[in-house]
């Protein structure tokens, strides 16, 4: 049964006009008029707190209760709603004053809540990065699910372990939020570098590149046995297998750390914190950044025919990973053996030459 509240839209005489929200059960419901249904079977809730409907009723039944797992972009989604709601009430209380992250998480007194705001705080940190004001470019060839047949080049999961492990600060920060300032807040700033950044990237690699109709399913086998596979598809699906994927990109923080606070840009205290990207780039420091991504898509190791090297790249190890991407080596048999230079280090990465 599809679960349902109301919602005040005006009033006739006496009577209030209201509209009927379906917040439980869309799919069930759009198969059930697909296959021809006049009516469907309902439960509306007509005195409600809308809170509770959402953390303890939808929010619970799709992450503790499930039965099948929920897809993770959903989750991000309607955790990130509880946050922002939760957040936007403790700005509206203090409308005149400074406030921060921190001092709205040091507000909440309940030890279980403080547990479930952190949870959604990070996915709203999640959510905002793949689906802010301005697109990001990125997001349609990122898996909203766990699926066999995979169809796009980027899973969830790699997207957590790499974006947002190496890019974002994931505490929450001292720094003041003026209230008649609050999109200029550096959390803000953070979030419109990466979403930039992942443009960037998408650019270079996905876009026109990565064929969906193809996919990313069992590709290489598919090669092996023959299949006549686009360079340009190959490549793409390649720079983005799990393991490799992890280290190119701490790489490219890394480097982009050693950059901005060679610029002046981060100080020595927010490179340590992580917070990257918290500072304004001006359109010389993109293209600066623009010819690191290069360095790394660019690079010869994403084109090898040699099977040794693509098992390598294929790896679920991350110290296999590791060693392939940033030494150039891999295990043959009982030895370690140089099979490229440069590897994609920082020093590679940021054009250091000696």
């Amino acid at each position: 049964m599809c679960l349902c509240r109301i919602e005040e839209v005006g009033s006739d005489g006496d009577y209030k006009r209201v509209k009927v929200l379906l917040y439980d059960g869309q799919h069930k419901a759009v198969a059930q008029i697909y296959n021809g249904r006049k009516y469907l079977p309902v439960r509306i809730f007509l005195r409600y707190d809308k809170e509770k409907l959402k953390k303890k009723v939808n929010f619970r039944a799709h992450t503790e209760l499930v039965q099948m797992e929920f897809f993770r972009s959903i989750t991000a989604e309607v955790g990130s709603g509880l946050f922002a709601d939760k957040f936007k009430e403790y700005l509206n209380r203090h409308p005149s004053e400074a406030v921060s992250e921190r001092k709205f998480f040091g507000s909440i007194e309940s030890l279980k809540e403080r547990e479930e705001v952190k949870k959604h705080f990070l996915l709203w940190l999640e959510h905002n990065i793949l689906h802010p004001e301005k697109g990001n470019l990125m997001a349609r060839f990122i898996e909203a699910e766990k699926t066999r047949e995979r169809r796009k080049p980027i899973s969830y999961d790699s997207f957590k372990k790499t974006f947002i492990k190496f890019f974002v600060y994931k505490n929450f920060a001292e720094e003041p939020i003026v209230p008649t300032e609050h999109s200029n807040h550096l959390r803000f700033v953070e979030r419109d570098n990466l979403v930039k950044l992942m443009n960037v990237i998408a650019e270079k690699v996905l876009i026109d590149k990565f064929d969906e109709k193809i996919g990313a399913h069992k590709l290489e086998e598919g090669i092996r046995k023959g299949s006549k596979v686009p360079d340009e598809h190959v490549k793409a699906y390649r720079i983005f297998r799990p393991k490799v994927f992890e280290v190119w990109c701490e790489v490219l923080s890394e480097a982009i750390k050693a950059f901005l606070k060679l610029k002046w840009k981060i100080s020595e205290g927010y490179a340590k914190e992580g917070k990257i990207l918290w500072c304004k780039i001006d359109d010389e420091e993109w293209k600066q950044i623009e010819k690191m991504v290069l360095r790394i898509t660019e690079h010869k190791l994403w084109e090898t025919k040699d099977p040794t090297i693509i098992d390598a790249i294929e790896t679920t190890k991350k110290d296999v990973a590791q060693k392939l991407v940033t030494e150039g080596k891999i295990r043959v048999g009982d030895k370690e053996q140089k099979i490229f230079e440069p590897p994609i280090d920082s020093r590679y990465v940021l054009d250091i030459r000696f």
